[in-house]
């Protein structure tokens, strides 16, 4: 059981791992089962808390931990240091993940576009009477924002009409494509 723990934690040094058997337990056998126990909760507490390697964290917490007490920290309760040395390492690990799913997310291609929606949208769109599809593309005419929302006031004024009532006019119409894409079969 000893040897696990330093199979685990290759900087855990003797004089460390016997200190922290020391205060886990008054004889060899008992401080060797508590370790073992306190192992088993901080493996649990890694692997709910969804941390990349919980077998690594757990020793790492023990060895940490036990480095802390060869150093003369004064410590109440070891279990409570190593949960409390856990859960900072879960963080560092939580923000670890954090930064490798941002470095994935940055370099990972785009998805190429579905063939199949796009045929459904045109379809879909071919299907809207030719004053509905007239208005949409005039509503979404412009290569940038400013000439869009001239355009678009134009628009407004042609067929006498608010802004908000060509947004609203705007928003149906997309739903009512939206409908048809998802309903209509593919072919």
């Amino acid at each position: 059981m000893l040897t696990r723990a330093v199979l685990y934690g290759q900087d855990l040094k003797q004089e460390e791992l016997n200190q922290l058997l020391d205060r886990l337990g008054g004889d060899r056998e008992t401080a060797g089962a508590e370790y073992n126990r306190l192992r088993r909760k901080l493996l649990n507490h890694f692997r709910l808390i969804g941390h990349s390697a919980p077998d690594e964290a757990a020793d790492r917490a023990l060895d940490i931990t036990a480095a802390k007490l060869a150093d003369g920290a004064v410590v109440q309760d070891v279990a409570s240091y190593a949960f409390g040395v856990a859960r900072l390492l879960g963080k560092e690990d939580q923000r670890a993940q954090f930064r490798l799913d941002k470095f994935r997310r940055a370099f990972t291609p785009p998805l190429p576009p579905d063939d199949s929606k796009d045929r459904l949208l045109k379809l879909c769109f071919a299907r809207l009477p030719e004053t509905e599809r007239s208005f949409l593309l005039r509503y979404y005419a412009g290569a940038n924002v400013d000439e869009r929302a001239r355009l678009r006031e134009l628009l407004a004024l042609e067929l006498q009409a608010t802004l908000n009532t060509l947004r609203l006019r705007a928003h149906r119409l997309r739903k009512k494509l939206r409908h048809c894409v998802r309903t209509c079969p593919a072919e």
